[in-house]
């Protein structure tokens, strides 16, 4: 289970960077 969440937690912080560098790009143009 704590792997499960971990991975979870991982994932949720990688797409949250993603979005981060896609609104950036987007307010950047």
């Amino acid at each position: 289970m704590n792997n499960l969440i971990y991975l979870k937690t991982m994932n949720y912080e990688r797409i949250g960077t993603i979005l981060k560098q896609i609104f950036k790009h987007e307010t950047i143009y």
